[in-house]
């Protein structure tokens, strides 16, 4: 263990590249820049037990996180292209739609009453009129009743 951290840099080391000169590992990062990285890292020999088992969980941990990612972004991705085409969809339809509503040759005949109802009011306008003459005559009916039965 203290073998390992001494000749070049430990865990960190062995991760990170410590302990390199800096023109060998600019040299390095030149040549590995353009090229694909490695599909397995296995420690070094040089790892004692505890070192190797730090590598193994930082893997997994790094593994596991990456599915997460992996797994987030596939989720959004389609979610993200369904709000940007109902969105666009949305205010082109709205804005078709108040360019029809707003035509002045509609506003007229949008605004105006049907027939129809029209009617039905003024009959049920007229009904309301009979009503209250009808309440009205009940009342004056009631109230003479109420005063021959008081006065008799």
């Amino acid at each position: 263990s203290s073998s390992s951290s001494s000749s070049g840099g430990g865990i960190f080391g062995f991760i990170f590249g410590g302990g390199e000169d800096s023109d060998a590992a600019t040299e390095k990062h030149r040549t590995t820049k353009n090229s694909e990285p490695p599909r397995h890292v296995s420690p070094d020999s040089q790892l004692g037990e505890r070192e190797a088992a730090q590598v193994r969980a930082i893997r997994n941990l790094l593994d596991a996180y990456f599915g997460l990612v992996k797994r987030n972004l596939a989720d959004s991705a389609p979610k993200a292209i369904m709000h940007f085409l109902v969105v666009n969809a949305k205010e082109q339809l709205q804005r078709t739609l108040v360019a029809q509503l707003y035509r002045d040759e509609l506003v007229e005949r949008l605004l105006a009453e049907d027939p129809r109802i029209a009617a039905r009011r003024a009959v049920l306008a007229d009904k309301i009129a009979v009503l209250e003459r009808a309440s009205e005559i009940l009342q004056v009916a009631n109230a003479q009743i109420s005063a021959r039965t008081h006065g008799a």
